[in-house]
């Protein structure tokens, strides 16, 4: 009896001794909410968007000084009118959340004209190419092409897709018959497949060089990623079925008018700025507590700054990238599942340089009407004329992926930043000399006088907490199953993932893939 009653005097005091240090951290909070929201970039605002009238004490916490992510719109003094912008441009007809939300918000939806379907100029090893001539086979392309491969060039994608599946590329197919995609000659799914591996399959070797030269610009061509990926954008986007769209008032009004609405729908509705989660801790009362460290933002880059601070919470939206996640201290992502998911994808640098012009030298006879995206194999990736305000010619002089982004950006480190235009920064005189050099050999121009920039902005999606543009799924992942082991990657905890970074296959890369999550996190385990 004396020895059970000391084993109960002594789990007595372990009970007291493990519940005790709970409540000293949880006393440290500074505030306690019933849902923090963990970024204020479009999936995080959107969050906090459905919170906003739910009667519940919702905190929204942003890394930077100010809403967006990756939704950054900037104006150039001397163009004023038209809004460029340096991160995602735009989104599609068959994403209707996001065309939902530009309707509440009261913003103004335009066409994309120079979207993807309408793409007009190529070139490809020093020469140009209409898209209209390569489809009719008028033109000899600089490739070494087998009779088959010519007979297709207007169509390599779609061709060698049927030569891997047996099937029609079909635009708009169903999730789950993508994933059911078989290659004929492995019995293998085609996602399992990298796209080098799924080429080298079916196209010659001159064949597989001008499939890349062709879709570089649009997809960045890692040898470990998906071939379902390069494909499936194909379905959703490059055909005359889907419609690309803009809002007139710039893509980050998007996430900023969220956010307003968020913060005038109660006054239980706060958004912090300028602070970075470290870590995240669950105590036995499914309290976590989030442990905060002060930023600052200096020229759009993130400075860590001393003091730290504690929010409390009952549920957790982390609405951040995929590199944040990576180095976010919470056991929920350490687990070999949520670690395979999390490698499953990755992080693609892009950059963008918008340049002006007294003269819109891509317009000449020689090149009639070239306001859709002009594809080249250069380094440049890809131009596109924006338009024309105060006399001035606004030109998107070069949009890429992949790692020639890093032979740019070092052409540019060094340079000033754009205090007004939210941290952005300048172009380098080696920069602009070295697009300049290119845009003088494209356009085949007589004087280098047509080519003298009047301003310029650059913006590189490559340090944190964007240490990439958008993400590429990796060969062998299952994009579905990744996808739901992430957004709730531990069933005891009320700790909730809605990154566009792993949504489904390529709308990783548009913003309606976190929405998706967040509608679906919300329905499931929120409200």
């Amino acid at each position: 009896m004396i020895y059970v009653a000391f084993l109960c005097l002594f789990a007595l005091a372990l009970g007291q001794e493990s519940e005790n240090p709970s409540r000293r951290i949880t006393d440290q909070c500074q505030r306690t909410v019933d849902v923090a929201v963990i970024g204020a970039g479009t999936t995080g605002a959107y969050a906090a968007y459905k919170l906003k009238d739910q009667q519940l004490k919702v905190e929204v916490v942003e890394l930077k000084d100010v809403a967006g992510g990756r939704h950054q719109t900037v104006y150039l003094p001397d163009v004023p009118s038209i809004p460029v912008e340096l991160g995602q441009r735009m989104y599609a007809d068959i994403h209707p959340i996001m065309q939902r939300l530009v309707s509440e918000l009261g913003l103004t939806q335009e066409v994309f004209p120079e979207g993807w379907a309408n793409k007009e100029r190529f070139y490809l090893k020093g020469q140009h190419y209409r898209q209209e001539d390569i489809e009719s086979n008028s033109v000899t392309l600089p490739y070494d092409l087998t009779p088959e491969e010519k007979q297709n060039q207007g169509n390599i994608v779609k061709f060698y897709f049927k030569k891997l599946t047996g099937l029609d590329l079909q635009p708009l197919m169903p999730r789950e018959q993508r994933l059911l995609l078989k290659v004929i000659k492995t019995n293998k799914r085609l996602y399992e497949h990298r796209i080098d591996e799924a080429l080298d399959l079916v196209a010659s070797p001159g064949g597989k060089e001008f499939f890349k030269a062709i879709v570089k610009s649009r997809y960045a061509i890692y040898k470990d990623a998906s071939a379902l990926l390069v494909f499936g954008d194909e379905m959703d986007y490059n055909n005359a079925n889907t419609t690309l769209y803009k809002v007139r008032e710039g893509m980050d009004s998007i996430p900023k008018k969220l956010i307003e609405k968020f913060t005038m729908a109660s006054s239980s509705n706060k958004v912090t700025f300028n602070r970075k989660l470290e870590a995240i801790q669950r105590f036995q009362n499914m309290t976590y507590i989030l442990k905060l460290k002060e930023t600052k933002t200096v020229d759009g880059r993130i400075i860590e700054l001393g003091p730290e601070e504690f929010l409390c919470a009952k549920q957790v939206i982390l609405a951040i990238p995929k590199d944040s996640l990576d180095h976010l201290q919470w056991s929920g992502t350490k687990g070999w599942t949520q670690r395979m998911a999390l490698n499953a994808v990755r992080p693609v640098p892009e950059h963008r340089v918008v340049m002006s012009f007294n003269v819109d030298f891509w317009s000449g006879t020689d090149f009639p009407k070239m306001t859709n995206i002009k594809f080249t194999d250069t380094v440049l990736g890809s131009l596109q004329a924006l338009g024309k305000s105060n006399n001035q010619n606004l030109l998107l002089a070069t949009l890429n992926s992949g790692e020639e982004v890093r032979q740019l950006e070092r052409l540019n480190l060094g340079s000033p930043t754009q205090g007004s235009l939210n941290g952005t920064l300048q172009v380098s005189e080696d920069l602009k000399s070295a697009i300049v050099d290119k845009l003088f050999e494209i356009f085949k121009l007589q004087s280098r006088s047509l080519i003298n920039p009047i301003s310029s902005v650059a913006r590189f999606w490559t340090v944190p907490p964007h240490v990439g543009g958008v993400t590429v799924w990796r060969a062998g992942f299952h994009f579905e199953d990744a996808r739901q082991s992430l957004q709730h990657p531990s069933l005891i905890d009320k700790v909730y993932i809605v990154t566009p970074d792993i949504a489904f296959g390529n709308r990783q890369e548009w913003t309606e893939g976190g929405l998706e999550d967040v509608d679906r996190i919300m329905q499931k385990y929120i409200l």
